[in-house]
C-alpha cells in the first residue's frame, strides 16, 4: 500500500488488557496452531472474537487480533514467540493515574515507525516517524483536522529535514484556504486511498482521545460530506472534527521531541527478531524520569543508559573498550555481585564475585569473570585454553563470554569447559528488569540467572535467560482486575 496504514480494532483500552492478558499467559511460547486456537476460545470468553460458524476458529485470526497492540509496541513477536514488552509492564504500574498512563503510551507512540513489523504489506519507501509528525505540527500549530490529515499526512513517505516539513505545511495552508467545493474536487483526485485513510484516522484520533494524549473537537459548523469510493458500495458520511493535544502532557510531548525528533532515521536491523526487541524493550530515559514523581535515586539515574550502551558498543569493534566498562557496570547492578573491570593484557576484562545468600549456613562467595568481544561480525572463534588459564589464578568457577554474534563453531570452542556464551542483547533486556524493579523498590539478585549458567554450562544460554526474562516480565492477573 503506498499510504499509511494504521489498525483500526480497538477504540477502548479495555479491549488493549484482555488481549495483552490473554497473550502474556504464552509469553515467550512458540504460536502453534493449537495455541493460536485456545488465543481465540479466550478472545470469544471476552466477547472480543465471534467465530464465522459455531465450531471452527480461523487460526489466522489469532494474529490479527493482536496486530494493534503489536503495532504499538505493547508486545512484540520474535522468532514466532510473543513477548510482553516493558512499556507494559510500566503502564500497568501506573494504571490507575490517567496522566502518567497517557505519558506512557505517548512514548510507545514515539517508537512507532514506517516500515512497522506489524504491517508488512505497506510500502517500504515509507519510512518515516508517524506520530512524532502528528505531535510535531499540534505544537507548532495546536489543531489539525481529520480531513486534512487523512490528505496529507498519509501519503507522506518520508521526513528528513525541514525542507520536507514545510513543503507540507505549505499544502495544508493552501488545501485550507479552498472553499468546500474546491476541496471535495482535490480530494476525488484520490478518493479511493482518502477513504481508506479517513477511516483509520477515525479510529487512531479516538483511541488516543480515550488514552488523554489528544481531544477531539467539534462544533456546529464542523462540515459535513458524503463522498463515494468506487470500491465501497454506500457513500461514507464525512464529518470533519479536529484534534489537538492534551494539555496534560504537552509539556512532555515537547521533552521527548527536543530528543527524539521527527526528521532522527529510523531503526533498521538484519533480523526483524532483533529490531523487535530493540524497540519494544527500549524505554526512554525522558520517560522514567517524569514518571517518577520525585527524582530518580543516582544509582538509577547513572544506570538508566545501560541497556542502550550494551547493543550500540557490543556491534561497534572500535568502541571494545566501552564495551567492557558497561559490562562491569551491568553486573555491578545486581544487590549481591560485585564487579571490577581489570585492564591488563592476558587478563579477563571482568572480574566478578556473587555472594549467594543461603538461609541456613554462611553465604557463599562465587567467583567468575566476563570476556567482553564487540564485534561488527560474527565472533569466529573463542580462545577456551586462555580464558580457562585464569581459573587457577582467580579461583573462577565459570566464564562468561558476552558478544553480539557468534558463528556456530564457537560454540564448538567451548565444549566440555566451563564457560558459557551470552547474547548481548540478553544482557541488555535483563538488565531493563532491573530497572523495572527499582522502579518498585525491590532488589534484582543474581540467583535465577547463576541457576541458569550452572546448569547450561559450555553452551549458549542466551534463550535459557530469555526465558527467565519472561517469567521475571510475568504480569499478575490481579493487576488488571
Amino acid at each position: 500500500m503506498s499510504n499509511w496504514t494504521i489498525p483500526q480494532h480497538c477504540l477502548q483500552i479495555q479491549p488493549f488488557k484482555e488481549v495483552l492478558w490473554i497473550v502474556n499467559d504464552y509469553s515467550g511460547v512458540t504460536i502453534t496452531e493449537e495455541i493460536k486456537n485456545d488465543i481465540l476460545g479466550k478472545l470469544e470468553e471476552c466477547w472480543l472474537y465471534k467465530p464465522r460458524n459455531n465450531w471452527k476458529y480461523w487460526t489466522w485470526t489469532a494474529w490479527h487480533k493482536i496486530d494493534e497492540p503489536h503495532f504499538y509496541w505493547w508486545l512484540y513477536v520474535s522468532s514466532w514467540k510473543l513477548h510482553i514488552s516493558n512499556y507494559w509492564i510500566l503502564l500497568l504500574d501506573n494504571r490507575d493515574n490517567t496522566k502518567k498512563r497517557a505519558e506512557i503510551f505517548c512514548s510507545m507512540l514515539f517508537s512507532v515507525q514506517f516500515p512497522n513489523l506489524a504491517k508488512a504489506k505497506m510500502d517500504p519507501n515509507i519510512k518515516l516517524y508517524p506520530f512524532r509528525i502528528l505531535f510535531q505540527y499540534l505544537i507548532d500549530y495546536k489543531k489539525i483536522d481529520i480531513v486534512t490529515f487523512s490528505q496529507f499526512f498519509y501519503r507522506l513517505k518520508t521526513m528528513k529535514n525541514e525542507s520536507e516539513y514545510k513543503k507540507l505545511v505549505d499544502e495544508i495552508k493552501e488545501f485550507s484556504n479552498k472553499n468546500k467545493e474546491e476541496k471535495i474536487k482535490y480530494i476525488y483526485y484520490n478518493i479511493e486511498d482518502f477513504i481508506k485513510n479517513y477511516v483509520s484516522c477515525k479510529y487512531c484520533f479516538t483511541l488516543l482521545n480515550n488514552f488523554w494524549i489528544l481531544k477531539i473537537k467539534e462544533n456546529m459548523n464542523s462540515e459535513r460530506w458524503k463522498l463515494k469510493s468506487p470500491k465501497r458500495k454506500s457513500p461514507t458520511h464525512i464529518k470533519n472534527i479536529y484534534v489537538e493535544l492534551n494539555s496534560d502532557i504537552e509539556e512532555y510531548i515537547k521533552i521527548m521531541l527536543n530528543k527524539y525528533t521527527m526528521y532522527d532515521e529510523i531503526k533498521t536491523w538484519n533480523l526483524k527478531s532483533e529490531l523487535s526487541r530493540k524497540i519494544s524493550n527500549f524505554i526512554a530515559p525522558e520517560s522514567l524520569y517524569n514518571i517518577k514523581e520525585s527524582s530518580l535515586s543516582s544509582s538509577l539515574s547513572k544506570r538508566i543508559n545501560i541497556p542502550e550502551m550494551l547493543i550500540t558498543t557490543a556491534t561497534n569493534s572500535e568502541r571494545w573498550s566501552e564495551f567492557e566498562e558497561v559490562i562491569t557496570d551491568a553486573f555491578n547492578v545486581f544487590s549481591d555481585i560485585k564487579a571490577e573491570r581489570i585492564w591488563w593484557p592476558s587478563e579477563p576484562d571482568v572480574l566478578c564475585e556473587y555472594n549467594e545468600y543461603c538461609e541456613y549456613y554462611w553465604n557463599h562467595k562465587h567467583m567468575f569473570t566476563a570476556d567482553a568481544k564487540s564485534t561488527n561480525k560474527k565472533l569466529n572463534g573463542i580462545n577456551s585454553w586462555r580464558l580457562i588459564s585464569h581459573k587457577e589464578k582467580y579461583w573462577w568457577e565459570f566464564s562468561l563470554v558476552i558478544t553480539p554474534h557468534w558463528v556456530p563453531s564457537a560454540e564448538i570452542d567451548i565444549h566440555w569447559t566451563p564457560i558459557c556464551l551470552l547474547s548481548s542483547y540478553a544482557l541488555s533486556d535483563i538488565i531493563k528488569i532491573w530497572i523495572m524493579k527499582q522502579f518498585k523498590k525491590e532488589d534484582f539478585s543474581f540467583n535465577e540467572i547463576y541457576d541458569v549458567i550452572i546448569n547450561n554450562l559450555w553452551c549458549d544460554i542466551s534463550d535459557e535467560i530469555y526465558k527467565l526474562i519472561d517469567k521475571l516480565s510475568w504480569v499478575n492477573q490481579s493487576i488488571l482486575a
